[in-house]
């Protein structure tokens, strides 16, 4: 990760927030995190992504529900958008065990992390992640794709 994110800041001149996330993301393939950095519709997808997250203890299921709707907008890389949630769930644990910031791929948001990780456990954490990967395999088995979100994004809240 650590040469990648090098690779696209002094190469490509990404901001370094963006490299990071851009290498995070790319499980080691320089083309995908290239694609990724450089791709205005991933940095969209990837701020209301961060939206629903940021959002997901407050307000009622319905609200919830409604944000399920939201990404029925990225249906097509819907992969990739459960991906970022993944990541956001693993800065959670970064923070829950080590209050780190400088290991955190979302470190501008930071707060909202550390918030969200006061009032998880790890096992609910562990269990949020478990939803995201029984949803993607949902997703392979052409299963009610708005179904699948609603439910994924509810087992994702706090308990």
């Amino acid at each position: 990760e650590g040469v990648i994110t090098r690779y696209l800041m002094e190469e490509l001149h990404i901001p370094d927030y963006l490299a990071r996330m851009a290498a995070a993301f790319s499980t080691g393939n320089i083309g995908r995190a290239v694609r990724f950095a450089s791709s205005t519709e991933f940095e969209e997808m990837k701020e209301d992504v961060l939206s629903i997250l940021g959002h997901l203890d407050s307000g009622e299921n319905s609200v919830v529900l409604e944000q399920a709707k939201k990404l029925g907008e990225y249906k097509n890389d819907i992969r990739e958008c459960i991906d970022l949630m993944m990541l956001w769930f693993k800065d959670l644990l970064l923070v829950k065990a080590t209050g780190d910031v400088n290991r955190v791929v979302y470190q501008e948001h930071y707060p909202t992390l550390r918030a969200q990780a006061s009032v998880r456990g790890y096992h609910a954490i562990e269990e949020a992640v478990k939803a995201m990967e029984h949803a993607k395999a949902q997703l392979a088995s052409n299963v009610n794709f708005d179904n699948v979100m609603e439910l994924m994004l509810l087992q994702l809240r706090a308990h």
